[in-house]
């Protein structure tokens, strides 16, 4: 599914461009888009960046991220998914969008993408932010260490700083680029994970204390009540689900948290050879093997059971590979 200089050609060609990252955003679908929207102003592109839910702490320092806006799409003639496998992970922003009127188009290189718009760039790579270099080498913008900084920070996030299965060459060939140009490195390292803030400090260690751990998955669940008495407002859970995998007794981590509006956020994480990605895409939500999520309509108490069911049908998958 390579559209990819079509894509670039009604970018350029747009008198209004949306931009938007999936739900529960990471570095990568944050830094991809602000990559590409500062390469678009670059060329006079008018163009707004969204989510549905607040940038994450870890991508907060990057150049644009002020710029997000929870409002939905309005009558952009052009929408562009950014890092989203699929139409329901870019959640409200386009739950007006009319795709017969307008030109929806995607970039995204997760496995489970079946290509949902109408122009598609989806190559599987360790991040969008290997695609979102490309696009921005088509369009023709300047490349420059703001945008090769943005860039870095999806590559860096979703490879956990050059660490996953899914780095290749291609990957450390596009962190050379974005470094050559000015990519700031070590600033993107530092933020990515030598940053632990007082909220999820405390988190955390309410967090732990009631771990469990069942056939090598280990999970902790974050109710609503809990995360309430902190007071803490959105709490940063990515730290917290890359510690649980960090222990040895856990061959995969779960995190169930509970959310205001009903429901329940899951974050998945695994080792090398365990798919949780297939569990999560099962489920509604997406990722990649080592790393996926999904939100849940039901009560903790009766999802919970059902994801953990799959996730060890998952885990005797792997062991029988």
């Amino acid at each position: 599914m390579n559209d990819l200089e079509r894509i670039a050609e009604v970018l350029a060609g747009a008198e209004s461009v949306l931009l938007v990252s999936h739900v529960s955003p990471d570095g990568d679908t944050i830094g991809s888009t602000l990559g590409i929207m500062w390469a678009l102003r670059a060329l006079s592109v008018p163009v707004r960046v969204a989510c549905d839910d607040p940038v994450p702490q870890e991508a907060a320092f990057l150049p644009g991220a002020e710029l997000y806006t929870t409002e939905p799409y309005a009558g952009e003639d052009v929408v562009l998914g950014v890092d989203a496998s699929d139409m329901r992970r870019l959640g409200n922003i386009v739950a007006g969008v009319d795709v017969e009127s307008i030109i929806l188009a995607e970039i995204d290189h997760h496995s489970t993408n079946q290509g949902f718009a109408a122009l598609n760039y989806v190559r599987e790579t360790s991040a969008t932010a290997e695609l979102a270099l490309d696009l921005v080498r088509v369009l023709g913008a300047p490349l420059d260490g703001r945008i090769a900084t943005c860039l870095l920070t999806g590559l860096v996030s979703d490879t956990r700083g050059f660490r996953t299965s899914s780095t290749t060459v291609d990957s450390l060939a596009t962190a050379h680029a974005l470094v050559a140009v000015g990519g700031d490195l070590g600033l993107v390292t530092d933020r990515l994970f030598n940053h632990v803030s007082p909220a999820a400090r405390r988190l955390w260690s309410v967090a732990l204390a009631d771990q469990h751990l069942d056939e090598g998955i280990l999970w902790i669940d974050l109710p609503l009540a809990l995360l309430e008495s902190l007071g803490e407002g959105e709490p940063d859970t990515r730290g917290l689900i890359g510690l649980l995998i960090s222990f040895d007794e856990a061959k995969i981590a779960a995190l169930f948290r509970e959310l205001p509006e009903g429901g329940i956020d899951v974050s998945l994480r695994s080792r090398p050879g365990i798919d949780v990605a297939t569990v999560a895409y099962a489920l509604g939500g997406g990722g990649h093997p080592q790393a996926a999520g999904c939100q849940l309509p039901g009560a903790l108490s009766d999802e919970r059971p059902r994801v953990l069911a799959a996730l060890k049908q998952a885990l005797l998958a792997a062991r029988k590979a």
